[in-house]
């Protein structure tokens, strides 16, 4: 899509927020209608630590009331060569976290900054990180909010992958 108006880096960003959230209610759309999971009361999105420019949005989901899954609407990327850490915003991927406490999943994390402790930090890590795809008929690598933005895009599919996808981590 061409255009000769000319966006200023906020309008951009806003912009880019708008279809994280229109992206992330699309796919809790999808997700309410299954059976055994309940989606997290604290989904959201956020601004990074070290780069309070990037935004982030995710979807927590408890399958079976008690194992806790993500949906993002990014996905973090170690560089093998170089070791660098790299966020790729608006590809969609599926994360099982390493532990969480029972009793407040959400406080996976506290982290000190300034000698106080930080709670609610979330913490993804790369090991973790599955594609959609990998549980669906797409031909692709990964999805994005692009695809699930298309009107074409089945969503029905899309909330099979993840019980396929919750189902499978369950017998690990």
């Amino acid at each position: 899509m061409e255009t000769n108006e000319t966006l200023s880096f906020n309008e951009l960003k806003k912009a880019q927020v708008e279809l994280l959230k229109e992206a992330r209610l699309k796919i809790i759309k999808a997700l309410d209608k299954k059976q055994n999971i309940t989606l997290g009361k604290k989904s959201g999105e956020g601004k990074g630590r070290k780069n309070r420019l990037a935004n982030y949005a995710w979807i927590p989901i408890f399958y079976k009331e008690e194992h806790l899954y993500w949906i993002t609407l990014f996905r973090n990327h170690t560089d093998e060569k170089s070791g660098n850490f790299h966020t790729i915003h608006g590809e969609i991927c599926f994360v099982k976290p390493f532990s969480f406490s029972k009793e407040d999943p959400f406080d996976m994390y506290s982290t000190k900054i300034n000698n106080k402790v930080k709670r609610n930090i979330l913490e993804f890590f790369p090991e973790n990180w599955e594609s959609p795809c990998k549980y669906m008929d797409e031909k692709k690598e990964s999805l994005t909010v692009d695809d699930i933005l298309a009107e074409d895009f089945q969503m029905d599919a899309f909330a099979d992958a993840f019980m396929k996808y919750a189902e499978q981590k369950e017998k690990c």
